[in-house]
C-alpha cells in the first residue's frame, strides 16, 4: 500500500515523459532545410530553450533588448554609486524635504505630502493636485467646474 494515492500515477507519467522525450528524438525527421534545424540556446535569464536555427538570431535580439530594460530603472540610474553612497544620497534627500516640511505651517496632512518618490502608478483617475493649498482649491473648483459641464452636456 502507498501513502496518499502517489502510486502508480506518477509512475506512469514518469514513464510517459521518458517515452516521449525518447520518441521525440527517434522519431522525428531531420529537417530537409538547414535553417529548420532545432537548437537549444539559454537565454538572459538563465533559461533552456529550444527554436529553430532560422529564428535564433531574432531571439537572441529580442532577448537583449529585454535584458537591456530589466536593469535600467531610476533607481539604478547611478550604478557607479555603492550602496552606502546611494542610501546617503537618500538620507540627504529625507532630510532636505523634512526641513521643508517644518517650514510649512502645521494643517492637514496632503496626500502628495507623504508620496515622495512612489514608483506606483496611480491610474488615469487620479489627479495630482498641488501641494500649495491655494493652487489645489482653484485646481479643485477647475475639476468641478469641468464635471458640472460634463454633467450638463450628459443631459442634453
Amino acid at each position: 500500500m502507498e501513502a496518499f494515492g502517489a502510486s502508480r500515477d506518477s509512475r506512469k507519467t514518469g514513464e510517459r515523459d521518458d517515452d516521449e522525450e525518447n520518441l521525440s528524438e527517434k522519431d522525428i525527421p531531420p529537417p530537409q532545410d538547414p535553417s529548420e534545424e532545432w537548437v537549444d540556446y539559454v537565454d538572459s535569464l538563465g533559461r533552456s530553450r529550444r527554436c529553430m536555427k532560422k529564428d535564433l538570431p531574432d531571439l537572441l535580439e529580442m532577448d537583449e533588448n529585454l535584458q537591456g530594460r530589466l536593469f535600467v530603472s531610476p533607481a539604478n540610474e547611478n550604478t557607479l554609486l555603492s550602496e552606502d553612497m546611494r542610501k546617503e544620497l537618500q538620507r540627504q534627500q529625507w532630510e532636505e524635504e523634512e526641513r521643508e516640511a517644518l517650514k510649512r505651517p502645521v494643517g492637514p496632512v496632503h496626500y502628495e505630502d507623504i508620496r515622495e518618490n512612489e514608483a506606483r502608478q496611480l491610474g488615469v483617475g487620479y489627479f495630482a493636485f498641488a501641494q500649495d493649498k491655494e493652487l489645489r482649491n482653484k485646481q479643485m473648483k477647475t475639476l468641478e467646474m469641468l464635471r458640472e459641464q460634463t454633467t450638463d452636456q450628459r443631459t442634453k
